[in-house]
């Protein structure tokens, strides 16, 4: 397994990735000729929310395997980012484990590319971080030596690759570009010629601000990185975290003034390899992101952007090293994406709603052996995530993952039929989503009042009616009523 300097914790816990590599299917890391081919399947699954034991909201996975993606261990479809007009980015591993970037739209076609100077050997190519809505891509090449180049696709498939000054030229140095927000600033970092990383922030015409947090090290493997395809926001603002001269992790955020402020998430662990670190940021200014703690086990948080921070535990995750829960991305309903590891080291997704309600999800195919499981990379404005799976041999597989409606509504019970027949929530309503229809109801077990509501619910004579839970597959909606 090849480290790449621009790893996060998001993707890395529970693979062995301590010291920051990466799991094998996801490769090292890295573009001239594009073809375009459907490559899609489009399924309906169940999904798991709540406290992770009630089998409430469906939503659609959409499978996606890149056109020339190898079949073998550690081979496949990776992807890595969506945008909020629903465009994923990501690479595929062909059957020579040489990478190439790749972007999916929701039309349903997948365009791979390749960037000019990108090696052709085993663990080199093309990979893709980061795209915004005008469609302009960035990421990395890793060259014939293993170094880094950035690299800019426009909309029409124009490729200009990208060197930031101090930029080391060896094996495992160079430039990566990860993120680019509607203006067309972009976020990146270079790996100077000692192995210390320095953020950086390009403007669109092209001048660039490095970005050295204070209190960095300056030694092999420490330094500020930020933080991948949710690094930076509309308006400017940047996140990532920087590693200091002990080898601890510290989050940090760097308003558009060019004000850095420091954390550490409560909780996270003081020592070598431990820490906070930051993955994402919303419009608002709301960071996610992820911290060890004592025994190695990975926790999330999310920090307003007054400072103050709210932790949590993603339900089933393990509590060992490398298991936990990672973060991937926050969108701007502050509905948090990520990965955790079981007690098995088997990975799920998961969403977890502002509120603290929690939908998880596996995608189909997903295999159930240690290492294997289903990654989650992000989630975008509407709603959806993407990330990849890993199957029963160790092959990977890129998905969207389309949840239902309203599963994160506020007041939303998270409940089944079943459990509405015995909640101490006091009253329970079944509503026909079909126009016209009759809406059936009746008293919980506790004796509540038994009334009817139309085809849309509204107030009535008992009070504001809570938001309603997702219809399942027969039609019909469940609102329980305290």
């Amino acid at each position: 397994m090849k480290k790449y300097p621009f790893a996060t914790d998001a993707l890395a816990i529970g693979n062995g990735a301590a010291d920051g590599s990466l799991p094998s299917i996801m490769g090292p890391w890295s573009w001239g000729s594009s073809w375009i081919q459907p490559a899609v399947a489009y399924l309906d699954t169940s999904a798991t929310f709540g406290s992770g034991s009630n089998h409430g909201p469906k939503g659609k996975f959409t499978i996606i395997n890149a056109p020339g993606a190898g079949t073998g261990e550690g081979q496949g479809t990776t992807a890595y980012g969506i945008s909020n007009t629903g465009a994923n980015i990501g690479w595929s591993a062909d059957a020579n484990d040489v990478y190439h970037g790749l972007m999916f739209k929701s039309k349903g076609s997948v365009t791979t590319f390749d960037a000019p100077g990108a090696g052709t050997g085993a663990g080199e190519g093309t990979f893709a971080f980061g795209i915004n809505p005008a469609g302009t891509i960035v990421g990395v090449i890793t060259d014939s030596e293993d170094s880094y180049h950035g690299f800019v696709r426009g909309s029409g498939g124009q490729i200009t690759t990208f060197n930031a000054p101090g930029a080391g030229t060896g094996s495992g140095q160079g430039t990566n570009l990860a993120d680019i927000n509607p203006s067309g600033e972009m976020a990146g970092l270079y790996i100077d010629p000692e192995g210390a990383t320095h953020a950086i922030l390009v403007v669109a015409g092209g001048a660039i601000t490095a970005v050295d947090v204070p209190g960095a090290g300056t030694g092999a493997g420490q330094g500020s990185t930020v933080a991948t395809m949710y690094s930076l926001n509309p308006s400017g603002a940047l996140t990532g975290s920087y590693t200091d001269a002990d080898n601890v992790g510290h989050g940090y955020a760097r308003a558009p003034d060019g004000t850095i402020t420091t954390f550490e998430a409560p909780g996270a662990a003081t020592g070598p390899g431990q820490g906070t670190y930051a993955d994402a940021i919303n419009p608002r200014g709301e960071i996610a992101g992820g911290f060890g703690d004592s025994n190695g086990a990975g926790h999330g948080y999310v920090r307003s952007p007054d400072g103050n921070f709210v932790t949590f535990e993603a339900p089933g995750a393990g509590t060992g090293p490398g298991e936990g829960a990672s973060v991937s991305s926050i969108n701007p309903s502050g509905v948090v994406a990520g990965t955790y590891v079981d007690s098995n080291d088997v990975s799920h997704g998961f969403l977890r709603a502002a509120d603290g309600k929690f939908l998880l999800f596996d995608a189909p195919g997903a295999g159930t052996a240690v290492g294997q499981g289903t990654f989650c990379a992000g989630n975008n404005a509407a709603g959806a995530a993407d990330g990849f799976y890993v199957d029963a041999n160790n092959v990977s597989h890129a998905f969207v993952f389309t949840p239902s409606a309203s599963w994160d509504c506020p007041g939303t019970a998270d409940v089944t039929l079943a459990d509405a027949l015995t909640t101490a929530a006091g009253q329970f309503t079944i509503s026909d989503f079909v126009p016209g229809s009759a809406s059936v109801a009746g008293p919980s077990a506790q004796g509540g009042s038994a009334f009817g509501l139309p085809d849309t619910p509204t107030a009535n004579g008992f009070g504001a009616i809570a938001q309603p839970t997702i219809p399942d597959s027969q039609g019909f909606m469940l609102s329980v009523h305290g």
